[in-house]
């Protein structure tokens, strides 16, 4: 099998605190699961409200060729070729970033810019978005170094916003970015803001007709790949009901998010630890492991 080999195993995965730790950003410990997968022909999407430029780091690091997420679900990329031309995908390309087509799900980023301007006038919501600050804030906030700091702000189709004020304000924040055709995830203060079609769920329904029809297409006998979501939060909900097995890794406090996915798997493990535990026990159940 080869990575696009779409009757093999199709791993969409959230990014911080799952196949990432908090603790420095580390995939290290599922470095061996992420090489075996590849090796036995599996895929590996990234689909998490990291960005484009933070994405491509990761992949590189690790040697993925496939496609990505980003934004929580704002937009699908996809290297150029890597399905069939004969493949329809059913999404009109936005346009290029190096050798990827996008596929966008949500808005571009300066109608979020400017939806959020007009909301802070009109509704006196006090907030700060990425935007606002600078590359220093943005670290002291998330903790990033410079590098990885600046390829957090590099957003093409959402904002990082951190609102004053408590519960209430980011209750109003809420209905008044839905007004305007946005939305975020989170119970705040801080979150993305994003259009109303972004959305991790749809992203990986789309991709997941892609391979199907990929392999359709590729003669009688081959089957659907096999979807696997991995994340460890409540904004991982859509994606993990969107595939055929859902894993839940640990939290580093200590046990698991609430959430309600039917079928879900709670792994032992917390981020990355998980993530490697979830993988081995799948290929070693298709028999794929030495």
């Amino acid at each position: 099998m080869s990575p696009r080999d779409a009757s093999g195993t199709i791993v969409f995965t959230d990014l911080d605190g799952t196949l990432l730790d908090y603790d420095g950003y580390t995939w290290a410990p599922a470095g061996s699961a992420v090489r075996e997968l590849l090796r036995c022909g599996g895929s590996i999407v990234f689909c998490s409200s990291k960005t484009l430029a933070e994405q491509h780091v990761y992949r590189r690091d690790l040697g993925i060729r496939d496609p990505m997420i980003v934004e929580d679900g704002s937009a699908v990329v996809i290297p150029r070729g890597y399905f069939p031309e004969r493949v329809d995908l059913g999404v009109q390309p936005w346009g290029r970033a190096g050798n990827c087509d996008i596929l966008v799900l949500g808005v571009r980023r300066h109608l979020v810019l400017e939806r959020l301007r007009e909301l802070r006038e009109t509704e006196r919501i006090a907030l700060r978005g990425y935007s606002d600050m600078t590359s220093k804030e943005v670290q002291e906030m998330t903790g990033l170094d410079e590098g990885a700091a600046g390829r957090a702000g590099t957003r093409d189709f959402s904002e990082t916003v951190h609102v004053e004020g408590g519960a209430g304000e980011w209750r109003r924040l809420m209905g008044a970015l839905e007004m305007r055709g946005l939305h975020t995830f989170g119970c705040g203060p801080t979150g993305t803001v994003v259009g109303l079609g972004a959305d991790k769920g749809r992203a990986v329904e789309l991709l997941a007709s892609l391979y199907g029809r990929a392999a359709a297409g590729r003669g009688a006998g081959r089957t659907p790949p096999l979807t696997v979501g991995i994340g460890d939060a409540a904004n991982d909900v859509p994606m993990l009901r969107a595939v055929d097995r859902a894993f839940l890794v640990e939290k580093p406090a200590g046990g698991w998010a609430d959430v309600e996915v039917e079928g879900l798997e709670r792994v032992k493990g917390v981020g990355p630890v998980g993530w490697s535990r979830a993988v081995t026990g799948l290929l070693a159940a298709q028999g794929l492991l030495p």
